[in-house]
């Protein structure tokens, strides 16, 4: 499993573990619901180096950091801002791809275009919990039968 360590890590931290480990995969989302839901997902398809993580939980992001690229200084601002350190870094030490929901976004087309910084199709991400095999996997393990949802 990547990641030595559950320890929020300082962005200059993060750039060096990612020039060092070129083979980690990191995913920071929003929330841990959203890193959960994304692991789970890694261990269904043998993602074995790949890893989702709340955005607290794996950086510390300065809120003048977050204030340069988000209007609000929350977990969706560090995840962005988080991506816009990463766009600085070298090729080889951009390991991670910074995911938030879609929010108001196709509202108002606030958030910077930036190669390792994606957002959800959806509002929340939720959402995908809804698609087939996930809602699936839900049904049949919460009434411990092979209810499916065709």
């Amino acid at each position: 499993m990547p990641g030595n360590s559950t320890r929020a890590r300082e962005i200059n931290e993060l750039q060096m573990l990612y020039g060092l480990e070129k083979h980690f995969r990191d995913v920071i989302v929003e929330g841990r619901d959203d890193a959960a839901f994304l692991n789970w997902y890694f261990r269904e398809v043998g993602a074995d180096n790949a890893r989702a993580y709340a955005i607290d939980d794996r950086a510390v992001v300065p809120s003048d950091l977050v204030r340069q690229v988000h209007d609000e200084v929350n977990a969706r601002g560090r995840v962005v801002a988080l991506a816009a350190a990463a766009q600085t870094w070298p090729k080889g030490q951009q390991s991670i791809t910074c995911v938030v929901d879609a929010d108001y976004d196709v509202l108002d087309g606030s958030l910077p275009d930036l190669t390792v910084l994606r957002k959800t199709d959806y509002a929340a991400m939720e959402i995908y919990a809804l698609q087939e095999r996930p809602l699936s996997k839900f049904l049949a393990s919460v009434a411990a039968s092979d209810v499916t949802t065709d």
